[in-house]
């Protein structure tokens, strides 16, 4: 028997999914996502560095770098999709790769910063820890106003919105948005609280260690981010290096309909049958699927060339397939 015969193919892992009622009008692509996104975080960004400069609040502070590095990799982002589709028919993968370098670099970026906030505030915090037992100078404390406040608010509410916009769009990067804002909006609740309360700290008074909550908040904050990136780094690690996925279920799935369409193309008396079967991140919501097929010895040049081009045809017409090659030697 002859086992050097392969074919693979662009299989989804979850069957598209149509919207129902109303939501139907509401589907949104990804580039109208990413405008919608681009716009709202340039006014994300300047207003996190108004509050930033009113409060003084190292909370509100681990905020800004977020939006800073959402604003370049949405421009990378937009700037890829106009290039991939240029040559979508001869880099079909090139967009859901770019979107996943994109999204890894983001969360590589954005945990940096991140680390950076922690040391930070922890300098301030030594700094204030001095200052309880030495009564030199006064360390810097938050100063949550009203406008300050209100902004933060403002933040929320957009946040809010672009979470909704994401909703109505399936690719990979609208999920990674979509927990992004969720992330986002428990991280400006947060930031607010600890802002707030830190701000009450006077200089004298009993209340005088409440200056260290901010500090101890843009901490719990910021660690709390790392947190949150770090299961999108490991994700996307594994879908950039196309790693092999051990799942059984989809390993049966596959093979189902590999061995399904075998049947219906081939003669009784052929002896072909279905090998290893090899399951790849393809980037995205997509699998890279490599199916070794055993073919005998015996069989001529053409009848392969036959059986593999109506293979090719069967598994085109499947609804989660998208492009598919052929490869054999004999």
């Amino acid at each position: 028997m002859n086992e050097t015969s392969l074919i693979f193919f662009l299989h989804h892992r979850e069957p598209p999914k149509e919207q129902s009622g109303t939501l139907g009008w509401w589907k949104v692509k990804l580039r109208t996502v990413l405008y919608i996104h681009l716009v709202f975080t340039m006014i994300l960004l300047i207003l996190k560095v108004v509050a930033t400069i009113w409060s003084s609040s190292m909370s509100i502070r681990s905020l800004v770098g977020d939006s800073a590095v959402d604003l370049i990799n949405l421009s990378l982002l937009l700037g890829a999709s106009f290039i991939a589709k240029r040559n979508k028919n001869k880099y079909p993968l090139g967009r859901e790769n770019i979107e996943t370098l994109a999204i890894l670099t983001m969360a590589v970026i954005m945990t940096g910063m991140l680390g950076g906030v922690i040391i930070q505030a922890g300098l301030r915090l030594w700094a204030k820890y001095q200052y309880f037992f030495s009564h030199g100078e006064v360390p810097e404390k938050a100063n949550i106003t009203v406008a300050s406040a209100s902004i933060v608010g403002a933040l929320i509410l957009i946040k809010l919105i672009l979470l909704v916009v994401c909703v109505f769009n399936k690719s990979a990067h609208s999920k990674a948005l979509k927990k992004d804002h969720q992330s986002d909006i428990l991280m400006n609740l947060g930031a607010l609280g600890f802002g707030y309360l830190g701000s009450f700290g006077t200089h004298g008074n009993w209340t005088e260690k409440l200056i260290i909550i901010d500090d101890i908040g843009a901490i719990c904050l910021a660690s709390y981010g790392i947190y949150a990136w770090l299961p999108q780094i490991q994700e996307n690690v594994r879908r950039a290096c196309h790693r092999i996925v051990e799942d059984d279920d989809v390993k049966a799935e596959i093979r189902g309909i590999a061995d399904g369409i075998l049947k219906r193309i081939t003669a009784e008396n052929e002896e072909v049958y279905l090998g290893d079967t090899i399951v790849c991140h393809g980037g995205a919501d997509k699998l890279i699927i490599m199916q070794m097929i055993t073919l005998p010895d015996s069989i001529e040049h053409q009848r392969v060339k036959e059986i593999f081009s109506q293979l090719k045809i069967a598994l085109i017409k499947n609804e989660n397939t998208g492009h598919v090659f052929v490869h054999w030697e004999l």
